[in-house]
């Protein structure tokens, strides 16, 4: 959205007349429109830890268990934190891989 001010403003006419047009002193928002909006990577907020999602996915019936910094879950998947600490899910693609990842997800607020 754009802020535009609005504010008395003076109007020339031809004729080199000014006159003053009363313009209300508000703030108005003015919409762009979708295409003028330009798209954005989808950006998932919270920093949960590699052990807190062990006790979920242990919660939700899945056995997972570490190894040299990695998440093994039922041998199917596993997931890890690279440097930037942002997560890699990697696995078969089956319905377990896909019920791992939802529950990853639910712990984010994806905007």
């Amino acid at each position: 959205m754009m802020l535009l001010k609005v504010a008395e403003k003076e109007a020339t006419t031809p004729s080199q007349k000014t006159t003053t047009v009363p313009v209300p002193d508000q703030l108005f928002l003015e919409l762009l429109s979708s295409s003028g909006i330009p798209p954005h990577q989808s950006v998932f907020v919270n920093d949960p830890k590699l052990t807190d999602l062990k006790q979920l996915l242990a919660s939700s019936g899945f056995h997972a268990e570490f190894h040299s910094g990695v998440l093994y879950v039922n041998n199917i998947a596993n997931v890890r934190r690279n440097e930037a600490g942002r997560f890699h899910v990697e696995g078969y693609a089956c319905a377990d891989y896909y019920k791992i990842r939802e529950i990853i997800y639910s712990q984010f607020a994806i905007v």
